[in-house]
Parts: C-alpha cells; structure tokens; sequence
C-alpha cells in the first residue's frame, strides 16, 4: 500500500478525534500506543497531532474561514454537535 494521505488524530479531553470526523476512546494511551497506524473511517495512516491553540470565532463569518479540523474540533467541544454550529 502506497497511501501518502494522513488523518491527523488529537487528544480532546480522553477521546481522541480525527479530522476526517472519527472519535475513539481509548482505555490506555493514544492511537500509536495501541498499534493503530490506520484510520477506521477513511483507512488513511494516521498522524497525531497536538492540539492546537486557537481563539473560537466570534462570528458566523469567522467560523465559515476555519479550516474545517477546527470546525470538527468545536463541534466536538458543542454539547449540541454539529448541528448546533
């Protein structure tokens, strides 16, 4: 398999999130302490990343720029989900 593609995986409070939308919790460690190399959703090698720091949008227009990890990201953090964004 030659898949140069990644999915960025990142730690959001115990539940490990990726940027193409899946979440796994893990019991111990993150996903290269329990041998995942690849994505569950969209089978690309993931990457982990650190959380990023970023200051959430003040306003529709700002949220619509976001890149859309960022926009998973505060989706995640939404007690609502996506649909409340």
């Amino acid at each position: 398999m030659d898949n140069k593609e990644t999915c960025e995986w990142w730690d959001e409070d115990g539940v490990w999130v990726s940027s193409c939308g899946a979440a796994f919790h893990f019991e111990d460690g993150g996903p290269k302490d329990n041998d995942f190399n690849f994505c569950y959703k969209c089978g690309n090698r993931i990457k982990v990343e650190a959380e990023p720091e970023f200051e959430p949008p003040t306003s529709y227009e700002e949220y619509l720029m976001l890149p859309e990890k960022y926009k998973l990201r505060l989706a995640a953090r939404s007690p609502q989900g996506e649909k409340g964004t």
